[in-house]
C-alpha cells in the first residue's frame, strides 16, 4: 500500500526547465555563447555542477565551473523567484493528497535556496512534509540516494511511495529507489526516454488515483 508521495520539482510542480536555460544563456551571452533547446534537453537532471563542465567543453569557456556557478545561483534565483507558475493541475492534486492524508515529499536536483525560490513564486512553500534538496546529498541523480533519503525522513521504505518525476535520469534515480514511478510528459522531456516508469501521464491534471492504491 502506497502511504506518501514524493515530488521532483522541475518540470513536475512548474515547468521551470525554460527558466534554467534562460538563465545558463545569461551567463552565456557574456561569453558569445548560447545553448540551444536541444542541447540543453541533453542535461535535464544532470547535477548542475556536471552541467557547468559540460558548458565549459562545449563552448571552450576559460574560467572555472565554480566561477560561472556562484553566478549561477543567483541568476536562478532570482529567475524562478521572478517567473516560475505552477504545472496544471498541481493544486488539485495537492489537495487530493490531502484528503487522504498522505505525507508528501519533494526529493529536488536543485540547490536548497531556488527550491525555496520557486515554491514561494507558486505558492506551495508550506505544502510538504520533507524537503531534500540536491545540494544535501552526496550522490545525486540518477543514484538513488536522494529518493531514498526523502521517503526515510518521511518515515517510510521507498517502496511504499510513489515519485513523481519527468525526466529520464529522475525516473532512474527513483527507480533504483524502489519506489513506484509516475512520469510526467512535459515540452522540455517530450522525445525522451521516460519508458521506465510506471506510469505515464500528461499532465497532473490527469493524475491516475489507482497507482495510489
Amino acid at each position: 500500500m502506497i502511504k506518501a508521495v514524493i515530488f521532483d520539482m522541475d518540470g513536475v510542480l512548474s515547468d521551470s526547465e525554460p527558466l534554467f536555460r534562460e538563465s545558463i544563456n545569461k551567463i552565456l551571452v557574456e561569453e558569445g555563447a548560447q545553448i540551444s533547446e536541444q542541447e540543453y534537453k541533453q542535461l535535464i537532471g544532470s547535477t548542475f555542477e556536471h552541467a557547468w563542465q559540460v558548458l565549459i567543453e562545449r563552448f571552450n569557456l576559460k574560467k572555472p565551473a565554480s566561477h560561472y556557478m556562484q553566478i549561477y545561483d543567483g541568476v536562478v534565483e532570482d529567475t524562478l523567484g521572478a517567473k516560475a507558475r505552477p504545472a496544471s493541475g498541481v493544486y488539485e492534486l495537492m489537495a487530493e493528497l490531502d484528503k487522504r492524508k498522505l505525507p508528501k515529499g519533494l526529493a529536488s536536483a536543485s540547490k536548497r535556496i531556488w527550491i525555496n525560490a520557486l515554491l514561494r513564486a507558486i505558492k506551495l512553500e508550506n505544502s510538504f512534509n520533507v524537503i531534500v534538496a540536491g545540494d544535501e546529498v552526496k550522490k545525486g541523480k540518477p543514484e538513488p540516494e536522494i529518493y531514498i533519503t526523502a521517503a526515510h525522513k518521511l518515515g517510510f521504505e521507498p517502496k511504499e511511495c510513489v515519485v513523481i518525476e519527468d525526466s529520464p535520469t529522475g525516473i532512474l534515480s527513483a527507480s533504483r529507489s524502489g519506489a513506484k514511478v509516475v512520469a510526467v510528459r512535459t515540452p522540455y522531456t517530450a522525445g525522451l526516454d521516460i519508458s521506465k516508469a510506471n506510469v505515464i501521464i500528461d499532465s497532473l491534471a490527469n493524475f491516475d488515483y489507482r497507482v495510489l492504491d
